[in-house]
């Protein structure tokens, strides 16, 4: 028992006796901490699982008789996603969402579309099962692009 509060005298001393540069590593351990964190920028991501009957939706959108609706599901994905994907879609979705679109150029649109087109992710989860994601630095933003692109 000597032994056990022996230790524990010499460790609070010696404590006390380094406590100022304890304190000062604490302090520049935190500074640093606080600028990392101040420096990742905020990224906010909204997901949203669909149930989509592709076989439908595609026989909507598709009414030619070339295309055969016994198609995979790989291939059926790949026909949802470039109509997720589109640009006159995805123009659509930033006129609906972005308050200021009309103030911009066509270009600048453009620009904005492809960076939708970046952030936007939809992977096919089963069979007619699709998760869909989009990522911005304002969360209400972001929100706002996945409900109306599930709108589309």
């Amino acid at each position: 028992m000597n032994r056990i509060s022996f230790y524990i005298n010499f460790f609070y001393k010696e404590l006390c006796d380094k406590k100022w540069s304890f304190l000062v590593i604490a302090w520049i351990i935190s500074l640093c901490g606080i600028l990392v964190i101040t420096l990742i920028p905020n990224q906010y991501k909204t997901k949203a699982g669909i149930s989509i009957d592709t076989d439908r939706l595609l026989s909507q959108v598709v009414r030619s008789n070339t295309v055969s609706l016994e198609q995979s599901t790989r291939a059926q994905a790949q026909k949802v996603s470039q109509i997720i994907y589109s640009t006159e879609n995805l123009l659509r979705v930033l006129r609906n969402v972005n308050q200021e679109s009309y103030k911009l150029t066509r270009t600048e649109e453009l620009l904005i579309v492809q960076r939708m087109q970046e952030d936007l992710n939809f992977v096919n989860v089963g069979r007619d099962y699709y998760e869909l994601s989009y990522v911005h630095s304002d969360p209400q933003m972001a929100f706002d692009t996945l409900k109306e692109i599930l709108n589309i």
